[in-house]
């Protein structure tokens, strides 16, 4: 499991997009050249940079997968990753929430994440990503863990909702900033026009938050 440990706020989400970025190239350069028999290597922490745009000749893809790059393969990847696992946390808000504007904001992010996953997975294979999604379960901010929807489901009223706002805002404001990332350096067209959806949509339902506390 790669984990991207928060120092204050947490390392830019730029700079996680370009690591991660780096770390898969780096990694797949590597798997292309060792033998099929050899065995998997786990995959590390990495704190490279990578320019926009670089990709592992090793890798490089042909036909309609050659249009999208390392960045716009990695940013697909970690929102599919951040859509799904915020799933469950929406699952627990009917049932234990206390101020109406809870479930208000849980509709908003389901609403954001069942219209714009089915594009991130046409998107997924067309860039011919693997099946297994590599950041699945990463530790980073904006990715809700089980270990959070854990905490969630022993919490009622004003305990959860409190819960529950600061993890949804944690998740719209770190999207909306990878996808920021994903609009300055990504390649692939359709890829940036939904980044910039994604800034819209995320960036207006943080807009109706109380500042945090």
């Amino acid at each position: 499991m790669r984990t991207w440990r928060r120092l204050g706020h947490g390392p830019a989400p730029g700079r996680i997009l370009a690591a991660v970025v780096a770390v898969a190239v780096v990694l797949g350069a590597a798997d292309c050249a060792k033998p099929l028999s050899a065995t998997p290597r786990s995959a590390t922490r990495s704190s490279a940079t990578l320019p926009p745009g670089a990709r592992s000749s090793a890798t490089r893809p042909s036909g309609v997968s050659a249009a999208f790059d390392a960045t716009d393969r990695a940013w697909i990847e970690i929102t599919i990753a951040m859509d799904e696992q915020v799933r469950p946390l929406l699952d627990l808000v009917p049932g234990r929430y206390a101020d109406r504007t809870v479930p208000a904001l849980a509709g908003q992010v389901r609403a954001i994440i069942d219209t714009e996953l089915p594009t991130l997975r046409l998107l997924h294979d067309q860039a011919d990503l693997p099946a297994q999604n590599p950041h699945a379960g990463m530790l980073m901010p904006g990715l809700v863990t089980a270990d959070q929807v854990a905490r969630a489901a022993t919490l009622r009223g004003a305990e959860f909702d409190a819960f529950a706002v600061a993890t949804l805002r944690e998740y719209l404001a770190h999207g909306a900033d990878l996808a920021r990332s994903e609009t300055k350096n990504g390649q692939e067209s359709r890829t940036k026009a939904l980044a910039t959806t994604a800034i819209g949509t995320r960036t207006h339902a943080v807009s109706g938050l109380s500042p945090p506390p």
